[in-house]
């Protein structure tokens, strides 16, 4: 008899083994011989399209161990034989209850261990994600805050709600701060003391709330929902303090997990920083192709003015119509049904051409000549692009950054995979909607380098350039090339 949750997984399964069966009997005479051993060759061109459902015990924290080949943290992952099934978050959840500093805590919040493990579990989940504390604490607070919703007369606070009121009163600070001075201060004195309301649980009164009268009504339920009476209330603060022990005893048991993200958080922050593009050696292997099948370039459409990739294209409605990807030259969707077909493969580039390499150099300019003349641009009567004379080149050179954004890692196979990490800043837009109201935008603008005025008077190309975020990269490189299985 198979279980509700299960039927599902069978059926998917009972589905898989019929294609397969059908897969090995084509063109043969007797059916009867279709799992016969030198039949079953056939099994090595199949695809399946079956999905492995079977979840890993932390596939992160298994493959860290493996990498790093951490006996600890394999035994909590269950790469190595144990006596018994282990899962880390169980542990830190174990130890976590045990603790006299949270069980002073839960005196009031009557907590369990279950309740525990699942909290344990996705705070475990981010830091193998290279999450820093705070959204460790945040994944502890919205576990930690179902299970105690569903108790009477308790009051549950959390970030998320403390943080609309807040982003609501920010918004009208920036408002004012352009125009009144003196109400940005009152406003900012209120913002104090909305904080400290919600950290401590406190009741508002009636003088906050009458000041807060600009909420939205949504907004303003949370807080005076504050002014009615409950046997307990619960802040963000109680939630920090659970999570600070659970962070400790994670540390405790397997270090190995901090220790990774940083090694290679360092190693990808000093790439960024040191290397440069100039230093790249050559790509031989690409080298020696570009005389072989040719070089990949854009063709020029002189009806729509612009430059498009080879191979003609079918419009994204006809493609949506016979079912087919968008964007995608005609030769390509026909050639791809057969085995022999390979994006980016060698048939591919025989036809189309090889790109350059954006990452390793496949020549050099050399005895380059600075000296240039600006054009006229008569139509938008003002300097038109810089004519420089002439440079020698050895190979093929390929224009690259001036620096990194990219830091690469090596994955199982062997591949390349570029990670790239580039600064951005925030652009806050505020409009008033069509009911009047206040509507606060927050944009992630690219950030790039500056041209100088030099090359702006002559309109000079190539002189904008993408800025490498090293702190993202130092939080971030470590965990995603784990998680893209990649060996460094």
């Amino acid at each position: 008899m198979v279980e509700g949750d299960e039927q599902g997984k069978l059926f998917r399964l009972a589905m898989e083994s019929a294609k397969i069966d059908n897969y090995l009997k084509v063109d043969l005479k007797d059916a009867k011989t279709a799992y016969y051993k030198s039949n079953l060759v056939k099994l090595d061109n199949y695809k399946t399209n079956l999905a492995l459902e079977q979840d890993a015990s932390a596939s992160g924290a298994q493959v860290i161990a493996l990498t790093t080949r951490n006996k600890q943290l394999a035994e909590f992952s269950n790469i190595i034989p144990t006596t018994a099934k282990k899962r880390i978050y169980d542990e830190v959840a174990r130890l976590t209850f045990n603790d006299p500093r949270f069980q002073k805590i839960n005196e009031r919040l009557g907590l369990r261990e279950k309740d525990l493990t699942k909290a344990s579990k996705y705070q475990v989940m981010v830091s193998l994600y290279g999450a820093g504390e705070r959204t460790g604490i945040l994944q502890v607070e919205k576990y930690l805050a179902k299970a105690l919703d569903k108790k009477e007369d308790f009051l549950v606070i959390n970030s998320t709600d403390r943080q609309a009121v807040l982003s609501e009163i920010d918004a009208r600070i920036a408002k004012y701060a352009q125009f009144d001075k003196d109400m940005e201060m009152e406003l900012r004195q209120l913002r104090k003391q909305v904080l400290e309301v919600f950290n401590k649980g406190l009741d508002p009164g009636d003088e906050i709330m009458s000041q807060l009268y600009f909420l939205d009504p949504k907004t303003k339920d949370l807080v005076e929902r504050m002014t009615r009476h409950y046997d307990v209330t619960v802040t963000p603060q109680d939630f920090k303090e659970i999570a600070k022990i659970m962070t400790e005893y994670m540390g405790e048991q397997v270090p190995i997990l901090k220790t990774f993200t940083r090694f290679h958080g360092r190693l990808a922050e000093d790439f960024l920083k040191s290397a440069k593009p100039s230093n790249a050696d050559f790509d031989w292997k690409e080298i020696a192709k570009i005389p072989l099948v040719g070089k990949k370039e854009p063709t020029f459409n002189k009806y729509t003015k612009n430059y498009k990739s080879t191979g003609w294209k079918l419009n994204p409605l006809a493609s949506e119509i016979l079912g087919v990807q968008a964007n995608e030259s005609i030769i390509d969707k026909i050639l791809k049904r057969y085995d022999i077909w390979e994006r980016d493969g060698t048939l591919h580039d025989i036809i189309f051409g090889v790109s350059a390499p954006l990452t390793r150099r496949t020549g050099g300019n050399y005895f380059k000549i600075e000296y240039t003349y600006p054009t006229l641009d008569w139509k938008a009567k003002a300097l038109g692009k810089d004519v420089k004379v002439n440079e020698i080149k050895l190979f093929w050179a390929n224009k690259l950054p001036k620096s990194w954004t990219n830091a690469p890692s090596v994955n199982f196979d062997g591949k390349i995979v570029e990670q790239n990490f580039t600064q951005t800043f925030e652009e806050r837009l505020r409009y008033r909607d069509p009911e009047g109201k206040w509507i606060t935008n927050i944009l992630q603008v690219p950030q790039k380098t500056e041209a100088s005025w030099v090359d702006q008077m002559v309109n000079r190309q190539g002189k904008i350039n993408d800025i490498a975020d090293v702190t993202h990269a130092r939080t971030a490189y470590g965990v995603n090339a784990n998680h893209s299985k990649s060996l460094l």
